[in-house]
């Protein structure tokens, strides 16, 4: 006879949460492993497991159900964010498993104070890193953010990292050994709760208004992506100006050529819900730091990386309607060559360029009469540093852009 494994949700902890499924099987099941800070839940001693480590789960779960049913108690909802999908994983085939719903420590928060989960996006710090640089991509879509929390992930880190994004006034709930007796709700800024201490085990939900508010304007900052030491990341007030000259509402597919850590096709599909982009990059060590961005952001399925040269890597890939040139390696004649005896529809192009040589030959080349709504301009950012006592502006290496539409029309 084949015995059942029942994954038991505790909620967030006080017995009084328990589901009725769950005080029943809690009382009748021969043994239920659980960790130490769930075994008060289990009333008889004799029947209690306590787990010194998660590891150590798979094989006494195997162990005592060859004599009989057996529950793994869990904490908050074993549907969510659990350890349950691991324990399926590891166990033998064919063992018969059966979760017990119950209360997540999200939701018995929600509940607290009085927010709707549909307004939320839910995720979970336990074992695992938390890409900050989400939370853009995220307040587009909800209100609020809610973390389940863990010791290298506490509440006080995580306010920490809001306040390393520019985010010192987000708002902050923190529910700390909820439903017991010494429960603790705090609703504070970041730059508060960052001196705070919390439980290892404590939830939190960040308001996401203010990220709402960085973008709905060009020019997310540019501390908020990823980048190698040898990639520097597009100035905010550049690449505003760059998105700008795209002209992105009208595109359907974008190239970035040279595109470093990515920060121009990343925001220009934030910013362009239907938007695609195709990021090349010839630097192994840019690559790296381009992925991360892309699955930083969640559009994995909106932008993908492509390694190698241009305009060789070009071949294979669905033909743009705009593109932005920020690094060529020397190839920005062939590159825009290219890019004229492929088109068979208008393509908005952008070149930036730090070097004279740069900027002038591309502007040569985009002064034929294939081309029309020709630009050139040169953008020059200041920006107020501290010097002894007293301040002085502190200019930053001048771009040049230069802008213009191949024209197909032209080329009949």
């Amino acid at each position: 006879m084949k015995h059942k494994l029942y994954i038991i949700s505790a909620g967030p902890g006080a017995p009084e949460f328990l589901s009725v499924q769950a005080k029943e099987l809690l009382g009748t099941l021969s043994h239920v492993l659980c960790f130490e800070r769930l075994k008060h839940l289990i009333k008889d001693e004799k029947r209690q497991v306590v787990l010194g480590k998660l590891s150590d789960a798979p094989a006494l779960c195997e162990h005592y159900l060859k004599n009989s049913d057996l529950g793994l108690l869990v904490s908050g909802s074993a549907s969510f964010h659990s350890i349950a999908p691991y324990i399926k994983r590891s166990l033998a085939d064919g063992l018969e498993v059966e979760i017990v719903p119950g209360l997540s420590s999200l939701d018995y928060l929600l509940a607290k104070i009085g927010v709707q989960r549909e307004d939320c996006i839910f995720e979970s710090c336990h074992g695992q890193e938390f890409s900050f640089d989400a939370l853009y991509q995220y307040a587009k879509e909800k209100s609020y953010l809610g973390l389940l929390c863990d010791k290298l992930m506490s509440p006080q880190n995580i306010a920490k990292k809001l306040i390393e994004l520019g985010h010192e006034s987000s708002r902050m709930y923190v529910g700390e050994k909820l439903s017991y007796t010494d429960e603790v709700i705090v609703y504070k800024s970041s730059r508060d709760i960052a001196a705070m201490r919390f439980d290892d085990l404590s939830v939190c939900l960040i308001e996401l208004e203010g990220f709402r508010q960085d973008m709905t304007n060009f020019g997310m900052d540019a501390s908020v992506f990823k980048k190698h030491p040898k990639v520097p990341v597009t100035k905010a007030e550049v690449r505003s100006v760059i998105l700008s000259k795209l002209k992105l509402f009208d595109s359907s597919t974008l190239w970035d050529v040279g595109a470093g850590s990515g920060s121009v096709a990343i925001e220009a599909c934030l910013l362009n819900p239907h938007l695609k982009a195709y990021c090349f990059e010839k630097n192994d060590y840019a690559i790296d730091a381009l992925k991360e961005n892309i699955s930083a952001f969640k559009l994995d399925k909106r932008v993908r990386a492509v390694k190698g040269l241009a305009p060789s890597s070009f071949l294979g890939h669905d033909l743009p309607d705009t593109v932005f040139v920020g690094g060529s390696s020397g190839e920005i004649e062939t590159i825009i060559n290219y890019l004229i005896s492929q088109a068979t529809k208008d393509i908005r192009l952008v070149v930036s360029a730090i070097s004279l040589e740069n900027a002038y030959l591309s502007h040569k080349i985009m002064s034929q009469a294939l081309f029309k709504d020709l630009h050139f301009e040169q953008v020059s950012i200041s920006r107020l540093e501290a010097l002894a006592s007293t301040e002085v502006l502190r200019a930053e290496n001048p771009v040049f852009i230069i802008s213009a539409t191949i024209a197909v029309a032209k080329k009949r």
